[in-house]
């Protein structure tokens, strides 16, 4: 989120952000928890949302 949040969403590729499919987008974030995955799609402007979150390991 840090990368998102200094570089804009635009700048930010694979690993870390992944185009599912039509206009579904994955944001991959890794902490020392766990690994988080969070579905979302763009609004207008600079907005996007979240719809869903999920920690795919723990």
């Amino acid at each position: 989120m840090e990368l998102i949040e200094q570089v804009g969403l635009e700048q930010v590729h694979e690993p870390h952000i992944k185009h599912l499919e039509d206009k579904l987008w994955e944001i991959r974030a890794k902490a020392p928890d766990g690994i988080a995955r969070a579905i979302y799609v763009t609004a207008t402007g600079k907005r996007l949302i979240i719809l869903h979150v999920f920690v795919k390991k723990a």
